[in-house]
This record gives C-alpha cells, sequence and structure tokens, in this order.
C-alpha cells in the first residue's frame, strides 16, 4: 500500500504536468495569428495596352525592395516589365522571335531569358541584346539528356535570388539521337539551376507521373516556385508541397490540406482516340476540386494559395455550373507551411493564375474588369490585406 505522501506527490506531479501541456498548447494556439481581413478594388492605368498581341507567360519578379511582373509578348516580339509597386513600366523589344522564350530573370541592370532552343539570352534595359551562350556547350547539360521547357505553366514566381543564379524547368530531351534519353521516364529532373557567371550548373527534382501522362487531365499541373536557395513546388490535385534545399540537395515534404478540401479529385478516364476528349477533360476539370500555384510574400513572410471546391455537374434548379459556381479559397501558411487561416473570397473562377505579393498581404487580377481606350489601359485588381 502506497503512503499518502506518495500518492499526493504523484496527483502533485499530474496537475503540473496537466498545466505544462495546458501552457503548451496556449502557447502554440496564440502564436497562430487572429487575422481580419481588407478587401478593396485597385485601379491601376498604364500608358500601354496590355491586352493586344499578349500571348501569355507572365513572371513575377521579387528582388530586394521591389516586385516586378514581366509580361511575355512574343506576338509583336516585346516583354513589358511593370514594377508593380510604383508602376513604372519598361519595355525590351527584339527578344522572343517566334515565342521560344520561356524563363526570364532580372539580374542587376540586365535581362535574362532562357529560351525553348537551350539558349540564354542576355538584354540591357533597353532591349540591345548583349550576349548569349548555348546550354547544349555546358558538357553536364548536353550530357544530361534534358532540354530546357517548351511549355510553361504560367506559375512562376522568383523572390530574391541568389545573384547570377537562374532557375527553370527541363524536360526530356526526346532526340532520337541521344538514345537512351529519346525514352519518355519519370526519373528525369525536373529543375535546372544555373550560374550565369562560372556556368556551373545542377539538376533538382523529378516531375511526377501523373503531370507526364495527364492522369488527372486538366489539372495535371505541376507548379514551381523559386524562394532563395529553395524550389518549392506543388500539385493542383492535393495539398502536397515539396521544398528543395539546392545547397545540400534536401528534400522536405509537407501535406497543407484545405479545410474545404472534403472531395478528393478522380482521375480522368477517356481513350486515346475518343472523339470527345476536350469536352471529358473539361468537364473533368470544372466538377474536380483543385489547388492552384503556391505563391510567396517576403514582406508578410506568409505563402498564399487559392484552393477551388468541388461542384456538382448540373445546381439544385437543374442547370449546369460553370466555372463561376466555385468558390475560391484563399489559404494562408506561415514559413513553416502550416496553415494559418482560410477564407473565401469574392473571386469565382475555375482559375485565378496568380498572387501578386503586396506589402500587407496579396492582390488578385480581375482579368475580365480591365478597361482599354486608344492610349491606355486600366487593370482592376482584388487587394486583400490582411491585419492581426
Amino acid at each position: 500500500m502506497r503512503k499518502p505522501t506518495t500518492i499526493l506527490l504523484l496527483i502533485y506531479l499530474g496537475i503540473c504536468f496537466l498545466i505544462i501541456q495546458s501552457c503548451e498548447t496556449s502557447k502554440e494556439y496564440a502564436e497562430k495569428p487572429n487575422f481580419s481581413y481588407e478587401f478593396d478594388t485597385i485601379l491601376k492605368t498604364y500608358k500601354h495596352d496590355f491586352t493586344a498581341n499578349y500571348t501569355g507567360g507572365i513572371d513575377i519578379l521579387t528582388i530586394g525592395e521591389n516586385n516586378f511582373v514581366a509580361y511575355n509578348y512574343c506576338g509583336d516580339n516585346t516583354i513589358k516589365i511593370i514594377n508593380h509597386f510604383n508602376d513604372s513600366v519598361n519595355i525590351i523589344p527584339q527578344y522572343n522571335m517566334n515565342c521560344e522564350a520561356n524563363y526570364t530573370r532580372i539580374i542587376g541592370d540586365k535581362f535574362y531569358v532562357v529560351d525553348t532552343r537551350n539558349k540564354v539570352r542576355i538584354f540591357d534595359d533597353c532591349g540591345q541584346e548583349l550576349e548569349s551562350f548555348d546550354l547544349m556547350k555546358i558538357e553536364k547539360f548536353k550530357n544530361s539528356g534534358l532540354t530546357a521547357e517548351w511549355y510553361k505553366t504560367g506559375s512562376d514566381q522568383n523572390v530574391n535570388i541568389p545573384k547570377d543564379i537562374l532557375y527553370f524547368r527541363v524536360n526530356q530531351n526526346y532526340d532520337d539521337s541521344l538514345g537512351v534519353y529519346s525514352n519518355y521516364d519519370v526519373d528525369f529532373p525536373a529543375f535546372a539551376k544555373l550560374n550565369v557567371q562560372s556556368k556551373e550548373i545542377d539538376f533538382f527534382g523529378k516531375t511526377p507521373y501523373y503531370s507526364l501522362y495527364y492522369e488527372y487531365g486538366l489539372n495535371s499541373q505541376y507548379y514551381d516556385l523559386y524562394v532563395g536557395d529553395s524550389i518549392i513546388t506543388s500539385t493542383a490535385i492535393n495539398g502536397q508541397i515539396e521544398i528543395i534545399n539546392t545547397i545540400d540537395g534536401m528534400l522536405t515534404s509537407k501535406e497543407v490540406k484545405s479545410q474545404y478540401d472534403t472531395t478528393p479529385i478522380e482521375r480522368v478516364h477517356y481513350t486515346e482516340d475518343d472523339e470527345n476528349i476536350n469536352e471529358i477533360k473539361t468537364k473533368h476539370a470544372l466538377v474536380s476540386a483543385n489547388y492552384e500555384a503556391l505563391f510567396y510574400n517576403p514582406w508578410t513572410k506568409y505563402y498564399y494559395r487559392i484552393f477551388h471546391t468541388a461542384i456538382d455537374e448540373y445546381n439544385e434548379n437543374g442547370r449546369l455550373n460553370t466555372e463561376f459556381d466555385k468558390k475560391s479559397i484563399l489559404m494562408i501558411l506561415n514559413k513553416d507551411f502550416e496553415l494559418l487561416d482560410e477564407i473565401e473570397i469574392p473571386v469565382r473562377r475555375q482559375m485565378i493564375l496568380k498572387l501578386y505579393p503586396t506589402k500587407n498581404g496579396i492582390a488578385i487580377s480581375l482579368p475580365e474588369l480591365f478597361e482599354v481606350d486608344k492610349e491606355s489601359i486600366t487593370f482592376k485588381f482584388l487587394e486583400i490585406k490582411h491585419v492581426q
């Protein structure tokens, strides 16, 4: 039989344990910000028409205290770069013949382009080409069985990348003259990190199987984000995030699922000779839930992404649903990729594509609401600020 003092001691220790646990839990909860949100529509007017000859491809380039948005206009062979904070516009002509440029980067006062011919071209801010070099002249690249990516997903954001570094996606090279490289293989890397001065190049990651073979139709998206020395990837079909440290090669995986993600996305089924492939893929993408690209804000130190909820093909009135019937949920993650908060935003669209970091939150372009006249264009943005 235990002595009363022993029993009292055990009770005392148990109470202390509960108090410690309670304090730890309270501390954890206290560290989670209690956000309130402000929504505002911002108008930005420029003396340039950003709709004429636009052919897609937008890079967000955050450098120091500036945030640039680079618009790709291979239709008229130019790029237009906006400083998103002071609204200045720089136009670089003669940079993108035949829509070959895929990746862009500003380093100092020079503009770098990686094109689909495996060339890196360097321009000054007036559009004068200063030099270029062939990636295939770099032995490691030539022997890798890889080529610069041919198709851009449209999610690219570069945030305070180290000096002289270019990140870009790579594809497996299908040139039969290279022998073994002509066979499609999921074991090939997905990203390249190039030092433009030393010409040293390294490869990282692997393209997911479903993204190679489009098992999820139009939702077979694989997004990338470049922050400092890290390549951060995310997917459209689930909350999976992978962080690749390009210094030591360490890979960290996180599963950050939206609380609204209650209907898992299913694979799309069709045969290659099906006459209605596009219709099947479009319907599948419409009704399925999906995640959009992950974006980082170096001023708030938070990550943001959009989640779209699943919907039925028909609404309660028996009418077909459209992409504007899907809810758009903004997810806010901290620097450790922990979900802090989620809010439904007043933008209903199947894809939002770009989140622009601001000093207090993010902005979402509302492309269907722009106004164009003979001399200028006015963009409308939904700006979302969060305050603690």
